[in-house]
C-alpha cells in the first residue's frame, strides 16, 4: 500500500485491526449470550506475530483467563494461510473462545461448548506436565474449534460492519 494522506502503512493497519477488534469484541459478546458463555469477553486482533509455543497444529493465538481477553496473531494467520487467512484467524478465534469458556463456565448450560473447566493455576500445572497436544483443554477446543468457527463466520455475516472490516482487511493484505 502506497502512503496516502496522513496514515502511515503501520498507522492504517493498526487503525484497521483496533476497529476490527472493537466490533469482534461487541460481535463475542453477544454470542456468548447466545451460547450461554460468559459474556465478559475481549477481542483484539494483533499485528503481532506470535503462536502458541509447542503447538502442533500451529494456534495463532492465546487466551489470557485473568483479562478474559481473547488474541489472535494476524502475521500468523497469514504465514499459515496466505490470503485466505481468514479461515485461520476464525478457527483461532474459535480455539480461544473455547478456552474462555473452560475458564469461565461452571455450569452444565455450556457443556456444548466446554466440558473441560480448570483455572489458569490448573492450566500451569497442566503446561508442565503434558505437552501441548496432550493437554485435554487443548485437544477440546481444537475438537470444537471448525464447528464453532462457522457459527463465528455466520455471525459476522450477519454483521454488515465486521463483514466490511474482514472485507478491506482481505483487499488491504491482497
Amino acid at each position: 500500500m502506497e502512503n496516502s494522506g496522513d496514515l502511515s502503512y503501520t498507522d492504517f493497519i493498526k487503525e484497521l485491526l483496533g476497529r476490527f477488534s472493537e466490533v469482534l469484541t461487541k460481535l463475542f459478546k453477544d454470542l456468548c449470550k447466545d451460547l450461554n458463555l460468559d459474556h465478559e469477553v475481549a477481542v483484539e486482533i494483533s499485528d503481532a506475530k506470535f503462536i502458541e509455543p509447542d503447538s502442533d497444529p500451529v494456534v495463532c493465538g492465546y487466551y489470557d483467563p485473568s483479562k478474559r481477553l481473547i488474541v489472535a496473531s494476524l502475521p500468523c494467520a497469514v504465514e499459515m494461510r496466505g490470503r485466505d487467512f481468514s479461515g485461520e484467524l476464525l478457527g483461532t478465534l474459535a480455539h480461544e473462545l473455547v478456552h474462555h469458556c473452560q475458564f469461565t463456565c461452571r455450569s452444565q448450560l455450556c457443556k456444548n461448548i466446554c466440558s473441560v473447566w480448570l483455572t489458569a493455576e490448573e492450566a500451569q500445572e497442566i503446561r508442565k506436565m503434558l505437552p501441548y497436544d496432550k493437554r485435554p483443554h487443548e485437544v477440546e477446543a481444537r475438537c470444537k474449534e471448525k464447528e464453532l468457527g462457522e457459527v463465528i463466520w455466520n455471525k459476522i455475516e450477519e454483521g454488515q460492519e465486521a463483514k466490511e472490516l474482514l472485507a478491506s482487511l482481505i483487499l488491504f493484505l491482497s
